[in-house]
């Protein structure tokens, strides 16, 4: 069925550039892995290895990806000796070869010039750590609108902080790390938390004066799967949100309180003095505006905005209940119990 993949032809790797080695981290997902290998495939710059790393997978994953990586010299699939992704993703860390470690998801697809455009930018910069945006892939229905705009809303943040050389935030889904900086902070990585790899490391560089840099280009995109489920999507944002109890830079626990501190304060308006909710919505939202606009038409979002006069004011509206939902989910998340998703 995947016969196909095996024919392609690795392209040469320019020799202008850094080593890189891509980092992938996989559990069942044979179903994504063959659209994740195409746009490997089809890099104008080749990464000099790419490393998959099987986490202890119960569907035919791991037996994919050794035939494939038959026909490819420059992939390796090796077995997580330990249990959760943040320990597969070290594991391959330590047995990479090359100066830059770049990080994606076995459900992403990447732009046919990622690694060209990240390599080219490195050896100009020497950048420690590469921040990228990414994006919910299209699906059907509002939903999936919904989720676009409210991702896009933690990307915008994401590459605005960082282009102000505070970051606060970013995306393992497209993430580059120098090797042997990320093996000199690899004890930053909490491994008993299911997600947060990419936020404790980018905190501890971050805090140690490393130079963090944010490629501003709308080619430089990763696509993604979205949730596609009311409740996967507030379980996996209540899992985004359970590990920040755990955050030590300054600047990122303000920004998380003061967005707390005002959504709380809209709620109680709202019961106190509902009249003058008009005037404070209106502010926010054109503030959120003058954050969120330019992000979607630099990265090309023209469906989402085609939707975003009638579905963000709505969104707006219910952002503070959606926050207070977050909130009380917090406290039931079994976090001694590590999800991929």
């Amino acid at each position: 069925m995947h016969s196909s993949f095996l024919i392609l032809s690795p392209k040469a790797q320019k020799p202008s550039v850094p080593h890189s080695s891509f980092i992938i981290s996989c559990r069942n997902e044979i179903k994504n892995l063959p659209n994740l290998l195409v746009s490997i495939e089809n890099q104008t710059y080749k990464p000099n290895e790419v490393i998959f790393v099987d986490d202890n997978s119960t569907d035919e994953t791991y037996n994919f990806l050794t035939h494939f990586a038959k026909k490819h010299d420059y992939i390796k699939v090796i077995k997580n000796t330990g249990k959760g992704k943040k320990s597969a993703l070290i594991e391959a860390a330590k047995i990479a070869k090359s100066e830059y470690l770049m990080f994606t998801d076995a459900d992403c697809i990447l732009n046919e010039n990622h690694c060209q455009l990240a390599l080219e930018y490195l050896n100009k910069n020497n950048s420690d750590m590469l921040l990228g945006a990414v994006d919910i892939t299209d699906e059907k229905g509002i939903f999936n609108i919904i989720e676009k705009i409210e991702f896009a809303s933690l990307q915008a943040v994401t590459a605005y902080t960082a282009l102000l050389n505070n970051p606060i935030m970013c995306n393992g889904a497209n993430l580059i790390i120098r090797r042997t900086i990320y093996l000199e902070y690899i004890n930053n990585i909490n491994t008993s938390i299911a997600s947060g790899d990419d936020m404790f490391m980018l905190h501890a560089l971050k805090k140690n004066k490393a130079k963090i840099n944010y490629l501003y280009n709308s080619n430089y995109l990763v696509k993604t799967k979205g949730t596609n489920s009311l409740k996967k999507f507030l379980l996996q944002r209540t899992r985004w949100a359970a590990k920040s109890i755990n955050y030590k830079d300054i600047t990122t626990i303000s920004v998380a309180l003061l967005v707390v501190i005002i959504n709380i304060f809209l709620l109680i308006s709202l019961l106190l003095t509902p009249y003058s909710l008009l005037l404070i919505f209106s502010i926010i939202i054109i503030i959120e505006n003058i954050i969120m606009l330019p992000y979607l038409i630099k990265y090309k979002q023209y469906r989402v905005l085609k939707y975003y006069p009638i579905v963000f004011p709505i969104m707006a509206i219910l952002y503070p209940l959606y926050i207070l939902i977050i909130l009380f989910l917090i406290p039931f998340y079994k976090k001694n119990n590590p999800h991929w998703k």
